[in-house]
């Protein structure tokens, strides 16, 4: 079997051979979610984009728009046809539209996953492609890397927010309608704390059917020219993106929450995320209720308490929360355990902790 010698500047083969590479293999991506792989909010459907932060579609991407109603455009994973690139991420503007404020698609890199990168080169690069009535003039979309000095100040849009000592690099691109890999090489600057990368476009007239854009294979990397889309396996990719954004989907007594009464109104249950969060998220639980598409504990008879109470989060931190019942009449027994029970499949709750 040939041997091989690892070296700094490369590899060299027993052939006398050498094969150029970078030092750091795995992990070059400093991007999560770069081919869309995971869409835990949508599963693929449409969302829609606001003047504020909008993750409605694929993980770690956020839609905003300037000053738009929520009707005028859409943000969502599509199938793009292929096994290479499977997902994109698309952001359209509904047709008939005549509104010409920007819209942007954006991913917040995390000050603790991008400070190491301070005062090197680092390379953006990306697949794009628009559609057929694709509005900006010259089919322009403006690919862009801002810098900060602050720490996780969270999404920023134009003249929406901004970051201490801000700074942009813009790298504009005529779209076709073949999807097309771009780069662009920048130099972090020294004392920078946070990253994000954003697409942003001016749509231009009235709408049509196909005024959009969509982006896939998002990298950013150290190192001053782009290397092959970094591959990760899914389960990988779906446990960075649960860092920021969980939810549990279940139906009957599948909710994964068993409580016990303190009493004939109150009853405790507990939550544990899959994977540490980033931060004590915001956590949206369920109506309450006995109809279809509702939640409720149940009571020692195994059935709904003749009047509902409310269920809200407590104790949130960054491993689970607690689920409290409170307000229930004729409800439960004191010491008894209670099963959380959702009338029908759907999400039970969700949870938060995104930039």
């Amino acid at each position: 079997m040939p041997t091989t010698i690892h070296g700094t500047n490369g590899i060299t083969f027993n052939d006398g051979s050498t094969q150029t590479t970078r030092s750091a293999v795995g992990f070059r991506n400093r991007i999560i979610n770069g081919t869309m792989v995971v869409d835990q909010r949508s599963s693929g459907g449409a969302g829609s984009a606001t003047n504020t932060s909008r993750y409605t579609s694929s993980d770690r991407w956020a839609s905003l728009t300037a000053a738009i109603g929520a009707t005028i455009w859409t943000h969502q994973r599509v199938l793009t046809g292929d096994t290479d690139f499977p997902f994109a991420s698309r952001l359209q503007r509904n047709a008939g539209a005549s509104n010409v404020g920007e819209a942007l698609i954006t991913q917040v890199i995390e000050s603790t996953n991008c400070r190491d990168l301070a005062g090197q080169s680092a390379t953006l690069s990306f697949y794009a492609l628009r559609g057929a009535d694709f509005s900006p003039t010259s089919s322009l979309l403006t690919a862009q890397v801002s810098f900060g000095s602050g720490n996780d100040q969270g999404l920023v849009s134009g003249t929406f927010g901004s970051w201490t000592s801000q700074t942009f690099v813009t790298l504009p691109v005529n779209l076709t309608t073949t999807r097309t890999r771009y780069s662009t090489t920048v130099t972090v600057p020294v004392g920078t704390n946070e990253i994000l990368v954003r697409f942003l476009v001016t749509p231009t007239g009235t709408a049509g059917a196909n005024d959009w854009f969509q982006v896939t294979g998002v990298q950013f990397e150290a190192g001053p020219s782009p290397t092959d889309f970094e591959r990760r396996p899914f389960g990988l990719e779906l446990g960075l993106c649960q860092r920021y954004y969980q939810k549990r989907v279940g139906d009957s007594y599948s909710t994964g929450v068993v409580g016990q009464a303190y009493g004939t109104a109150t009853v405790y249950g507990s939550v544990s995320f899959t994977q540490e969060m980033r931060r004590a998220p915001d956590v949206t639980l369920n109506p309450v209720g006995s109809a279809a598409g509702t939640m409720s504990f149940m009571n020692n008879l195994l059935a709904h308490p003749a009047t509902m109470g409310t269920i809200s989060a407590n104790t949130i931190h960054v491993n689970g929360f607690q689920m409290l019942g409170t307000g229930y009449t004729s409800g439960f027994t004191a010491g008894n355990a209670s099963l959380l029970y959702r009338n029908g499949l759907g999400e039970i709750w969700n949870a938060s902790a995104e930039l």
